[in-house]
């Protein structure tokens, strides 16, 4: 049988760079260039995805293959078809393929990916409906299976990190995005919180929201414009923390920066930098033992508390694939012709 839903997982730093490496020199043939087109593709800090559906998707995996073992890759792209693909993206979204297990950060992302498709003029109707059905299968598989343990989120970890240096004093949030908004919610209670970010209306709705001081910093700045505002803000405030949400290509805050607030032997206080933001918008040497922790570092921390989710989430696992099984039984039926009969132009 011809396989036309399949998703295609890189999931490392040495896939990412073999994708990278091989982007420039995809070939221009008609099938991989509609399928490429026509894709489902999401990026996050653990892997990029790409769905496709119909005949072409094949040929799309079929070089990738190629590219790899040409390139004599050990890690290349990971490949699922048809149920299996489906269960993987339930997981995926539910956040039971993450690092930090059950977080909720994932769904969001997997939101944002799925409106630029949808806005593309390539947009597949058919694979939209699937990804659709994904979304609300992984929100069904966290609210029976997964409550109450996705509490340590990046935002959950960020406040216990906070709380083993808890002084009082404020917290500087850098950024405006969905993260942004959830370390919000969860430190308002406990810590006077400082907004900065470079979207104006963004700002004006957290400001609304949380009741707290917000600066914007033009959208147009240079590193040097980051550096002096945060730091003009950090003498005024003298917050215990700044947790930076933003990610970009960008480097924002110089090494100049970090020795100034945080190795600086002027500096008697304890005061931590927490390092959220994917890509990296940071550049230093210092570590957790200056207090700087960056996202690896709050990995780690939420690796120890997943061995008491397990059990639930094996049982999350497994109803992801009795999910999936049902939901490519259903499409089968609906397309009595078979997947490998649609052709998308």
């Amino acid at each position: 049988m011809q396989h036309t839903f399949s998703v295609i997982n890189f999931p490392t730093a040495t896939s990412l760079e073999f994708l990278t490496k091989i982007r420039g020199n995809l070939p221009e043939r008609a099938q991989i260039s509609t399928a490429l087109k026509q894709s489902f593709i999401m990026n996050t800090c653990q892997r990029k995805l790409i769905v496709s559906m119909g005949l072409w998707a094949e040929d799309l995996i079929r070089y990738y293959q190629s590219e790899v073992k040409k390139e004599n890759y050990q890690l290349g792209p990971t490949i699922y078809r048809e149920q299996e693909a489906y269960s993987f993206l339930v997981e995926v979204v539910a956040g039971l393929q993450s690092k930090l297990l059950a977080e909720s950060e994932v769904a969001h992302q997997f939101k944002q990916s799925y409106e630029e498709f949808r806005k593309s003029p390539f947009f597949n109707p058919i694979l939209g409906q699937l990804l659709e059905k994904i979304s609300k299968d992984a929100k069904k598989i966290k609210s029976e299976h997964l409550v109450g343990i996705g509490q340590y989120s990046y935002a959950g970890l960020t406040r216990r990190l906070l709380e083993t240096h808890a002084t009082g004093r404020p917290v500087f949030i850098l950024g405006s995005g969905q993260l942004a908004h959830d370390l919000g919610k969860i430190l308002r209670g406990d810590y006077p919180l400082i907004f900065m970010a470079r979207n104006k209306e963004k700002l004006e709705h957290i400001q609304n929201k949380f009741q707290s001081p917000c600066f914007q910093i033009d959208e147009a700045a240079n590193q040097s414009v980051w550096d002096e505002q945060i730091v003009r803000q950090w003498a005024k405030w003298q917050p215990e923390a700044i947790i930076n949400t933003i990610g970009t290509e960008q480097i924002l805050l110089s090494p100049a920066f970090f020795d100034q607030i945080l190795a600086s032997p002027s500096n008697q206080m304890t005061r931590l930098f927490i390092d959220l933001g994917d890509p990296s918008v940071i550049n230093t040497p210092l570590t957790k033992q200056q207090g700087l922790f960056r996202l690896s570092d709050i990995l780690e921390l939420g690796a120890y508390f997943d061995q008491i989710k397990m059990t639930q989430v094996t049982k999350a696992k497994l109803a992801a694939r009795e999910i999936a099984q049902q939901r490519m039984f259903g499409s089968i039926q609906a397309f009595p012709f078979g997947w490998e009969e649609l052709q998308f132009a």
